[in-house]
């Protein structure tokens, strides 16, 4: 090859260069391409992607009534004195944790002396008034109690078992009488009604006691000629007939034992009254 036929070679390299090198697409014009990876097993061997399984969400209902587990309610027995006694003994069994609870109405100025004794176990006492004024909280862990009560109403008293085992037990409640100053209503021979006045300043009260027969009917009417007052009623073996809840200025009720009956007319706080009060008990049928 002459020196002319190399140089002809060479320009002619150059040139075909030069056209490809112009031809080539800029970065910007390169497409991109995204890899896509292709599961593989251990061994190298494509393998067929799991796809997840989804739990549908389901939807809770709002409308759905649930039941309510309601607390242990401590079962409530009022403790009745027997005619001319001033005690009365309960016996029971709790199971652990288990409490039981009594109610008895007291007067004020009355002592009332509350002893357990235990066969098995031990439980702990807690008393307090119908006003919610505690007077042996659980926090003494005690099993007797003695105090003179400063309200008439109905006392509370619970038996709290313990956690660690069942409890058998005894619980004597001991209320002596007192002279209250009640005044007794008698019936004129061949009457059977009986009306008795009086004045309170605010917030005192009269207590009144007659004795009436297992099945005779008495009827309670108060009247004022100023203020107002409320009613209650119980029996001497602590059964209360008419609650000062009630807020009553009436009563009749045939009653069920044979004893000495209280009647309590209570004055308001607002004010003096000045009251009229019929008692009626017809023979028996």
């Amino acid at each position: 090859m002459t020196k002319f036929q190399q140089r002809l070679f060479h320009f002619g390299v150059v040139l075909l260069i030069a056209l490809v090198v112009g031809c080539a697409p800029s970065p910007t014009q390169l497409p991109t391409i995204e890899a896509t990876a292709i599961p593989t097993s251990s061994f190298g061997i494509p393998s067929t992607p799991v796809q997840p399984t989804l739990s549908p969400t389901i939807p809770v209902p709002t409308d759905v009534n649930q039941t309510a587990i309601p607390p242990t309610a401590s079962t409530l027995e009022r403790i009745k004195f027997a005619a001319g006694s001033t005690s009365a003994t309960a016996t029971g069994h709790l199971e652990p944790s288990e409490s039981k609870q009594y109610i008895l109405h007291v007067l004020a100025g009355q002592t009332m002396t509350i002893n357990l004794a235990f066969t098995a176990g031990r439980a702990i006492l807690v008393v307090w008034g119908d006003d919610g004024d505690v007077l042996l909280s659980d926090h003494a862990e005690a099993s007797n109690f003695q105090r003179q009560l400063p309200t008439t109403q109905d006392y509370h008293i619970q038996l709290k078992g313990r956690p660690e085992g069942s409890t058998d037990y005894s619980m004597t409640v001991i209320i002596p009488s007192i002279n209250t100053g009640a005044k007794r209503i008698e019936f004129a021979p061949g009457s059977d009604s009986s009306t008795v006045n009086g004045t309170l300043q605010p917030s005192l009260s009269d207590q009144y006691i007659i004795n009436v027969q297992a099945g005779q009917t008495m009827t309670i009417d108060l009247t004022f000629t100023l203020g107002n007052a409320i009613l209650v009623v119980w029996g001497a073996d602590g059964d209360v007939l008419l609650s000062d809840h009630a807020e009553a200025s009436s009563f009749q009720s045939v009653l069920p034992t044979t004893q000495d009956y209280y009647i309590m007319v209570k004055g308001r706080p607002d004010g003096s009254t000045t009251y009229s009060m019929t008692v009626t008990i017809p023979p028996k049928p």
